[in-house]
């Protein structure tokens, strides 16, 4: 998670040539445990994905893994965007208890 906030703030502060301005969008996505999930709500995912056309930054909270942010990021049409998932709980290997937040991006991550 640190790395994600570094990597939010440091968009924030550094001038773009794209814009002068960066919209960010923060969403609960409310139970994105897999990648299942995720097709299953494709359709709202791509309405979502209409609704903040513009966003550059979107961070979503309750998702398990990078697999299923891609999966996200994919389904509301955002295939050029960049992805990052925190991993606060680094034992947790397939099990998916843990929450996690994920970051899909217009800009380079890393």
């Amino acid at each position: 998670m640190r790395n994600m906030t570094v990597i939010v703030c440091v968009l924030l502060l550094t001038p773009t040539t794209v814009a002068d301005e960066v919209t960010i969008v923060l969403w609960n996505s409310e139970r994105m445990f897999d990648v299942a999930t995720v097709y299953r709500r494709a359709y709202e995912l791509r309405e979502f994905g209409f609704e903040f056309a513009n966003a550059d930054i979107i961070i979503l909270d309750e998702v398990t893994s990078l697999p299923v942010v891609n999966a996200v990021r994919n389904a509301m049409g955002y295939s050029g965007y960049h992805t990052a998932c925190s991993d606060f709980a680094q034992d947790d290997h397939d099990t998916f208890n843990s929450l996690e937040v994920g970051l899909i991006s217009r800009f380079r991550l890393g």
